[in-house]
């Protein structure tokens, strides 16, 4: 591979982490900017990448949609069996791409920096894939 080559995967690898960190970012800033005793609802806008405040959707996403409820100490798998490294996403990072790559329906996230954030799914097969990748209970 020639140095022009290498200089742009470097380059795009670059980019590609500019963009996911300022979507963190994003998602940090308006999960602060809600009440504490309340952080709300936030989306993804699959078309900008854009985080956005979902609040107002809470009701209806209550009432059909599909939640996986996250218990403190969530950021760890180590506790299940078989036992496996215990790893920290608190930043939702890990879990946000997986959904924005495989989840056929829309997807919410409530109170996304608290210790136990909830996740909701419109589809039931995304949150039972989900469950399946990510609940730090796994057993076999």
């Amino acid at each position: 591979m020639s140095t022009l080559g290498i200089l742009l995967a470097l380059g795009g690898l670059v980019w590609l982490a500019v963009r996911l960190t300022r979507r963190q970012i994003a998602l940090s800033t308006l999960a602060d900017s809600l009440p504490t005793d309340r952080r709300g609802l936030v989306a993804v806008d699959q078309s900008t990448g854009k985080v956005l405040d979902a609040s107002n959707e809470l009701a209806t996403v209550e009432a059909s949609w599909h939640p996986v409820r996250f218990p403190q100490g969530w950021e760890s798998r180590s506790a299940g069996f078989p036992s496996e490294r215990a790893f920290f996403d608190r930043t939702l990072g890990g879990r946000r791409e997986w959904c924005e790559k495989r989840c056929r329906g829309a997807w919410r996230v409530e109170r996304p920096d608290s210790v136990n954030p909830t996740f909701w799914f419109a589809d039931r097969r995304d949150a039972a894939d989900f469950t399946l990748q990510w609940y730090p209970f796994k057993c076999t």
